[in-house]
């Protein structure tokens, strides 16, 4: 079917939105250009569901690879505006509580995006879920047609507390309405009425995508057409932390409005504990499980930690590789030269990393890989006060650290834009944070796959 079919059927279907079918004009009528002086018009401030980082009434892109966190995040953000909290880890005045509509073409509703709702202290009585469109009997799945979207325009009519509308992935229903989004003139079909629904509803929409392997400017990442980020008033993407591999970063790609923040917010899993984990599980939805279910959810449940923002360069953290120039790459060099003449105990290689501005989760990786490349090694038998960590060579050769304990005898304190947030380094010393290195470690369970 051609996207002048879909559009045929639109206005013959059933049940067409009627305020999407203008009637035809006379014959005879002659077209007139609608002029309206400014002298007209009032100004108004551009608003926000969250200061500075999600415009109020516009449609948004938020892009990454698969894995990497984006469907993930936004549950994050969902729950916190349906509980009427501060998102993002950010703190501030009257923050908006809202209902949300999630509509989801990949994750399963009941194992992952209810899950990850209740470990964020969702309020689920304000979110739902568009599972597709029913004409009499028969049911088919959402798509980005007129009739669908006027569907939506009805239902946020109805529902004015509805102030967030995610659509994950964009492709999947942009695919559904048989339109190549590799094609602008057919793309700007579908996503101009979106960002038209946004405006004048006041509801932010934003659209999660995929990104193409493209090694250019980060705002040219995004899969498909440019009309993607032409089209919209603010583009997100989600890319690994150069600084810490255990993190994820949410960068501006576009941003083009009065009032919006161009850092970018590092953000990262926790295992939920005890307490929470016993809260969270009282919710309606657990009821009737098996223990065996019961405790396979238990042991999956995480929830978005967020560390303070920083300046970010969008291009450069979209080129950064594993393992290149990241942080535990410099931890490592690190620890290389700390350990080149003496002898120190585990204790204090992990006092002097965190005056360093490593983690400890930078630092376990940093003494595997070095261990494993033959560089350093390690002996709890040759002094008496534990572990013992040295370069190269037998432990019996092995000259202890001189007294009193050099704090960092190799490198000084980094500037306190890489230094460890207070809330994060808590987090470290508690154990809330897994220390497996996997993305992101839960100190021993299964491990986490984001969505």
């Amino acid at each position: 079917m051609s996207l002048k079919d879909v559009y045929q059927n639109t206005v013959t279907s059933p049940h067409p939105s009627p305020r999407r079918v203008e009637p035809e004009p006379p014959h005879h009528a002659r077209s007139e250009l609608i002029v309206t002086p400014l002298a007209g018009k009032r100004v108004r401030p551009v608003k926000y569901l969250v200061p500075g980082r999600i415009p109020a009434g516009k449609l948004i892109l938020c892009g990454a690879r698969g894995g990497s966190g984006k469907s993930t995040l936004w549950r994050s953000i969902a729950a916190d505006l349906s509980a009427g909290r501060c998102a993002l880890g950010m703190e501030y005045d009257n923050p908006v509580c809202a209902k949300v509509l999630i509509i989801a073409a990949e994750d399963g509703i009941e194992d992952t995006v209810l899950p990850g709702l209740l470990a964020e202290r969702a309020n689920v009585s304000r979110i739902a879920i568009i599972e597709g469109v029913r004409t009499g009997d028969r049911k088919s799945d959402f798509m980005l047609t007129p009739d669908h979207v006027g569907l939506v325009r009805d239902r946020l009519a109805q529902s004015p507390d509805i102030k967030l509308v995610i659509l994950d992935p964009i492709a999947s229903f942009i695919g559904r309405a048989k339109v190549d989004d590799h094609r602008a003139s057919e793309l700007r079909l579908l996503l101009d009425p979106l960002s038209e629904l946004a405006e004048s509803t006041g509801v932010t929409i934003v659209m999660i995508a995929h990104l193409n392997k493209s090694t250019g400017d980060a705002v040219d990442r995004f899969a498909g057409s440019a009309a993607y980020r032409d089209t919209v008033r603010a583009a997100y993407l989600v890319c690994p932390d150069p600084d810490d591999e255990t993190r994820r970063l949410l960068v501006p790609a576009k941003e083009n409005l009065p009032g919006f923040l161009s850092t970018s917010v590092p953000f990262g899993l926790a295992p939920l504990g005890a307490t929470e984990l016993d809260q969270v599980v009282q919710s309606d939805a657990f009821r009737g499980l098996s223990s065996e279910d019961l405790d396979a959810l238990r042991a999956q449940l995480r929830r978005v930690k967020f560390d303070p923002a920083r300046s970010v360069d969008p291009n450069e953290a979209m080129k950064a590789k594993k393992g290149d120039g990241t942080k535990v790459q410099r931890c490592k060099e690190w620890l290389k030269q700390f350990l080149e003449k003496y002898a120190y105990p585990s204790k204090e290689i992990l006092d002097a990393a965190k005056v360093a501005g490593f983690t400890f989760d930078n630092l376990k990786e940093a003494k595997a890989q070095l261990k494993t490349e033959g560089v350093i090694t390690h002996n709890n038998e040759r002094f008496s006060t534990g572990v013992w960590w040295s370069g190269p060579g037998l432990a019996v050769y092995w000259i202890p650290r001189p007294e009193p304990f050099p704090t960092t005898p190799h490198s000084s304190p980094p500037p306190s834009s890489t230094s460890l947030s207070r809330e994060r380094e808590r987090e470290i010393q508690s154990g809330e944070l897994g220390t497996t290195g996997e993305w992101f470690g839960d100190g021993g369970s299964s491990p986490v796959i984001y969505h």
